[in-house]
């Protein structure tokens, strides 16, 4: 840990690892506990019953195979992969920056409109808006839902010139990641109709997490040959009463996500059904308005999904370092010992 306040106590679920300075470097241990070598080990030696509720012995920790290099070229590999982390938090910080002023552009333009532009308001089911818009059931601005498709796939991401179908963690971050998919086998023969394509509004319709129902990702743009999973809906509008991408504005808002999660159903595996997701209200101003809103909330989300995109590759590049350094295939250079 790298700071923490006074006065704070262990539950009796964690355990404090006292690392051998004479043998190894704190920061090194746990960048290795972190790693998908000792996290094999330590998932393989848990043990209980529930799947929410693990438990390893003190005495199975102690038995965890690490790599221990000498302690220069632990403290080198904890500096280089310690750097990487830095740089994922301070991306996270400007994340968190942009999610904070597309919370509150979404506020105030999706219950008062375009600044100026609106003098009155009415009190509606979800909330007050401008007299002129309408309230209507979402089922009133679609004009189709289409289901995905989810064959056993391989784990790994489709090379490119492949079919993949896509995770629903895809879309459940609210920014759309199409290297969140699976390759399709080669056997198997890809659903056309179920293809992803620019501008596709697309919805998590069932999700092990309640708070991740209902999720929807703007397809901003994609590589081609990504299917919907059956997990996923892709949404369809009717052109002359709705944008797209105001659309999917209005259903990552709070006041209308609730209705969202008010309509789930299931117990471990959470879902909204299509009737249910219909008849969500959303609020339904001009054409027009409905365009210079969700231009002016998407110029933040451009920038939101550009970081993502950032964060998402430097984690991959950390564990593709960790790999590389904890096997020993690339060998650190030491910095050189000061002259005395």
């Amino acid at each position: 840990m790298k700071y923490t306040p006074p006065q704070l106590l262990l539950s009796d679920k964690l355990l404090r690892l006292r690392v051998d300075p004479n043998r190894a470097v704190a920061d090194f241990v746990n960048i290795l506990l972190g790693s998908a070598q000792c996290r094999m080990q330590i998932e393989d030696a848990a043990t209980g019953s529930s799947r929410s509720m693990k438990n390893i012995s003190q005495e199975k920790l102690r038995q965890i195979v690490i790599p221990v290099p000498p302690l220069p070229e632990q403290r080198k590999i904890a500096a280089i992969l310690s750097s990487v982390d830095d740089t994922i938090e301070k991306t996270q910080a400007v994340i968190d920056e942009l999610q904070a002023v597309k919370k509150a552009m979404m506020q105030e333009l999706l219950t008062r409109g375009i600044p100026g532009r609106h003098t009155s308001f009415k009190q509606t089911p979800i909330g007050h808006v401008p007299e002129t818009w309408a309230v209507v059931p979402l089922g009133e601005v679609l004009s189709g839902l289409d289901a995905g498709w989810s064959p056993q796939c391989e784990s790994e991401p489709p090379q490119e010139g492949r079919w993949g179908v896509l995770k629903v963690s895809a879309v459940t971050s609210g920014v759309f990641l199409p290297q969140e998919s699976k390759a399709l086998p080669e056997g198997l023969v890809p659903r056309i109709e179920i293809e992803v394509h620019a501008g596709d509004v697309l919805l998590a319709r069932a999700n092990g997490v309640l708070s991740l129902v209902g999720r929807t990702a703007y397809v901003s743009s994609t590589r081609p040959k990504l299917m919907l999973s059956d997990k996923l809906l892709r949404l369809r509008f009717e052109e002359r009463k709705a944008n797209s991408l105001y659309i999917h504005f209005c259903l990552q808002f709070e006041n209308i996500r609730q209705q969202l999660v008010d309509r789930t159903g299931g117990s471990q595996m959470r879902n909204i059904s299509q009737a249910a997701l219909r008849e969500v209200l959303v609020p339904v101003p001009s054409l027009q308005e409905q365009t210079m809103i969700a231009d002016a909330i998407h110029s933040v989300l451009k920038e939101e999904e550009h970081e993502v995109s950032y964060q998402r590759e430097l984690a991959r590049t950390k564990t593709a370092l960790l790999s590389l350094l904890l096997t020993g295939e690339i060998r650190v250079t030491l910095d050189p010992e000061p002259c005395p």
